[in-house]
């Protein structure tokens, strides 16, 4: 997909993001595993929850290879790639994020191979999360718009695009240059 789209002058000002959001806050509906919430019970329990259960940095994974149980960590084994670690934090009335992203090796060469986000949450009997295992790049997620926004377009000011959105602004202007 990004050998089409993007042209081979834009991997310089490709950059890898230090904060993604992982959940609005609110209702998070998501495709197959009903509604996940965030409110104020996330924000008293989530980063008490992840401190308490040595969590206080998580994964950012490929396709939930860390999750025990799934088909991604029952065709690998340790030591197993993820993306980066980072740290959750939720904002009120915003969402919740994992920042302070640390990027592993694996992590900066295979990130750009995947489209989504897709967060592995427990929540509580009223579907409010109360913790959050890993986040995993992946090419589907389950909650529509919580996308991996990685391309920083201008390194003189910090603007945070969709990958989408900024391809598609990235062949807007080349089309323009090719036009005059």
């Amino acid at each position: 997909l990004y050998a089409l789209a993007v042209p081979n002058d834009a991997a310089g000002k490709m950059s890898l993001p230090k904060r993604l959001k992982i959940f609005e806050w609110g209702e998070n509906q998501s495709r197959n595993k009903g509604i996940y919430r965030v409110g104020p019970v996330t924000l008293a329990v989530l980063e008490r929850n992840q401190a308490a259960s040595g969590f206080d940095r998580i994964a950012l994974d490929f396709v939930h290879n860390t999750v025990p149980g799934t088909d991604a960590y029952k065709d690998s084994s340790e030591p197993r790639p993820v993306a980066a670690y980072g740290v959750l934090r939720v904002v009120a009335d915003d969402g919740v994020y994992i920042e302070d992203l640390k990027w592993t090796p694996e992590g900066e060469a295979s990130a750009a191979n995947f489209h989504d986000l897709s967060p592995a949450p427990i929540t509580d009997d009223d579907g409010n999360v109360v913790f959050v295992h890993s986040v995993a790049l992946c090419r589907q997620g389950e909650l529509p718009g919580i996308e991996f926004l990685s391309v920083e377009l201008n390194t003189k000011q910090e603007k945070t695009m969709t990958l989408g959105e900024s391809i598609t602004k990235r062949l807007m202007e080349l089309n323009k240059d090719r036009a005059e």
